[in-house]
C-alpha cells in the first residue's frame, strides 16, 4: 500500500460518525466505564458481522515484504519488513522484534518459530510450524494480542507469502489508537451529561500567573496585615480547591440515588433508625470489602489505602506520590459537612496534623467522585506544588522573612 495514511483516515472518518449514536443508546443504558471499555475493545471474534476470510482477503498483496527464500529456505526478513513499513510512513522508533524457537515433537512440524512484533501500541505474534526437510510450513498468526486473544488465524505458506504484513501491523496500531479515541469521546459524552463543566480528562481551574503572584500577595497583606502564609496560600489555591469541590459535588449528585456508591461508614439501625458503626466494622466491612474493592475495580490498584494514624475514620491514600485523606464526620453522622476531602498539600508523617486550611467540605461523597479525584490528582501535584513555592518565596519576601 502507498498511502496508509490516507487509507484509514477515511476508515476512521467513517467510523467517527457512528460515535454520536452509539453514544445515545450507552447513555439510555445507564453503561458504566468497565462496560464501556469492553465494548469498545470488542475482540475481533465477538464482534458482529466480522469475517475472518473478507479480513484476510483484504489484505493480499503481490508478495509478504517479511518473506524471504533463500535456495529453496524460507526466513522472515525484518529488513523487508522495515523498508515496507518506511514506504509508508511509519515511524520506527515505535518497531521491534523479537525471535525464539520451540519443538513441538507432537505434532508432524515439530519445530516452531516465534516472532512478536511490537509497533506503536500493537502487539501481533507470528508461529511458523516447520519440520527438516520440508520446504513449506504452516502459520499462527495473531494480528494484535490486545484484539485477537484466542484467534490464532491459521495459513498456510502460499497465503502467508502474499499476506501485507507491513500493513496489517500499522492497520493494528492505528486501530487501537481509533478505539482509544472513541473510548475517552463515550466517557467524555457520558460525564458531560452529569456534570457541567467538567469532562472525565481535564479538571479547568486558572491559578495566579507567575507575574501576578508577587503583586496579588503585597495587595493582600496590604489589606490584611495581619494574615499569616496559611490565610495567603488558601486564598492562592481557592481556585483549584473550587474546581475540585464543584467536580466531585457533580459527580455525587448522578450518583446520588445509588446507595452502594455513597461513602459513608455510618449506617441506619433499622430498629432505632439511629446511625451505628463501630471502628470494628468500619475496618473490617466497609473498608476492605466496600471502599478498597471499588477503588480496586476502577483501576486503582497502585493506590496505597490504609488509616491515618490509627483512626479508622480518616483514610489516608497515596497514589503516584500524591497523598490524600478523605474523613468521614464521625462524631455526628446528622451533621450539614458529612465528608472532609484533604488533598495534596501536605507531607504525610505520623506526627503531622491535618491541615484545615486545605479541607474541601462535602454534604456528600459519591465512591465514584473519590476515584475520579484520585487518578486526577497526580496530573496536578507538581504544578500546584511549585505554585504553592512560589506564592510563600512572594510572602516571605513581603515580610522581610530570610
Amino acid at each position: 500500500m502507498k498511502d496508509f495514511k490516507n487509507y484509514w483516515d477515511k476508515i476512521a472518518q467513517k467510523r467517527r460518525k457512528t460515535w454520536k449514536s452509539k453514544l445515545d443508546r450507552k447513555i439510555e443504558k445507564h453503561l458504566d466505564a468497565k462496560r464501556v471499555r469492553e465494548d469498545v475493545f470488542i475482540a475481533f471474534k465477538d464482534t458482529i458481522g466480522f469475517s475472518y476470510e473478507s479480513y484476510k482477503t483484504a489484505h493480499f498483496t503481490q508478495k509478504n515484504p517479511f518473506v524471504e527464500w533463500e535456495q529453496g529456505v524460507m526466513r522472515f526478513s525484518e529488513s523487508g519488513l522495515k523498508k515496507a513499513l518506511q514506504q509508508q510512513g511509519a515511524n520506527l522508533k515505535e518497531f521491534k522484534m523479537e525471535s525464539s524457537r520451540a519443538t513441538d515433537n507432537g505434532t508432524l512440524l515439530p519445530d516452531v518459530e516465534i516472532i512478536t512484533i511490537n509497533y506503536g501500541k500493537a502487539v501481533m505474534t507470528i508461529k511458523r510450524f516447520s519440520a527438516q526437510g520440508i520446504p513449506f510450513g504452516c502459520y499462527e498468526i495473531v494480528p494484535t494480542t490486545q484484539l485477537a486473544t484466542g484467534l490464532p488465524w491459521k495459513m498456510e505458506e502460499t497465503g502467508f507469502y502474499t499476506l501485507d504484513i507491513a500493513t496489517l501491523l500499522m492497520e493494528m496500531d492505528a486501530e487501537l489508537n481509533l478505539r482509544d479515541e472513541e473510548l475517552s469521546y463515550y466517557l467524555k459524552g457520558m460525564r458531560l451529561t452529569t456534570m457541567e463543566g467538567v469532562t472525565a480528562d481535564k479538571l479547568e481551574y486558572k491559578l495566579w500567573t507567575e507575574e501576578e503572584i508577587p503583586v496579588k500577595v503585597r495587595s493582600y497583606l496590604k489589606r490584611y496585615s495581619y494574615w499569616d502564609e496559611e490565610s495567603i496560600m488558601k486564598t492562592a489555591i481557592r481556585p483549584w480547591m473550587d474546581a475540585v469541590r464543584k467536580a466531585m459535588e457533580a459527580i455525587t449528585e448522578a450518583d446520588k440515588n445509588k446507595e452502594d456508591l455513597i461513602f459513608s461508614i455510618w449506617e441506619k439501625n433499622p430498629r432505632t433508625w439511629y446511625y451505628v458503626k463501630s471502628e470494628q466494622e468500619m475496618e473490617e466491612e466497609y473498608f476492605e470489602k466496600v471502599f478498597c474493592q471499588y477503588l480496586y475495580n476502577q483501576g486503582l490498584q497502585d493506590a496505597k489505602v490504609g488509616f491515618y494514624n490509627g483512626n479508622t475514620y480518616i483514610i489516608a491514600i497515596e497514589y503516584k506520590g500524591c497523598p490524600i485523606l478523605l474523613q468521614d464526620h464521625w462524631h455526628n453522622p446528622q451533621a450539614p459537612c458529612q465528608c472532609h476531602l484533604y488533598p495534596i498539600f501536605y507531607n504525610m508523617t505520623a506526627n503531622y496534623d491535618r491541615p484545615e486550611n486545605y479541607n474541601i467540605k462535602f454534604s456528600m461523597l459519591s465512591l465514584s467522585a473519590i476515584a475520579w479525584y484520585i487518578k486526577q490528582a497526580p496530573e496536578h501535584k507538581d504544578r500546584l506544588l511549585r505554585y504553592k513555592q512560589q506564592v510563600l518565596a512572594a510572602y516571605k519576601s513581603c515580610k522581610g522573612i530570610e
